[in-house]
């Protein structure tokens, strides 16, 4: 059942992402793309694994999403802080500018990071003994 909510929750990432990115027109910064690049073949490797009945993928979940969840908590202190960095400031757009807030308190980061950490505790809880 968990990997069923981490398909949803990977999914709902994914399409959010392409969203406000080719929908709304937002251009993502490097650190955006860097979840992108983590988050992206998370619902690719959930369903080949309920397709196969896998549950080692929660092990790869669990690693992709650690990073993932680390740039997004260094992103969002960025954020917070207002730390102009020259690693992202030569791009489109300054990791430390805030595009959007959702109900004017969470960022794209924040999501970012809250979607990430739901798949680890997911992925934590899904037992490994359990087939579908």
């Amino acid at each position: 059942m968990y990997i069923f909510i981490n398909l949803i929750v990977s999914s709902i990432a994914v399409f959010g992402s392409l969203y406000l990115s080719e929908g709304l027109g937002l251009v993502p910064c490097k650190l955006c793309w860097f979840q992108r690049i983590l988050m992206y073949p998370l619902p690719i490797l959930i369903l080949v694994a309920i397709i196969f009945k896998d549950r080692k993928v929660n092990i790869y979940l669990i690693i992709l999403s650690t990073i993932g969840g680390v740039i997004a908590l260094y992103h969002v202190v960025i954020q917070k802080l207002h730390i102009s960095q020259g690693f992202c400031s030569f791009g489109a757009t300054d990791c430390s500018t805030v595009l959007i807030k959702i109900g004017g308190v969470f960022t794209i980061p924040m999501l970012s990071l809250f979607a990430f950490v739901l798949i680890i505790v997911f992925s934590l809880l899904d037992p490994k003994k359990e087939t579908n």
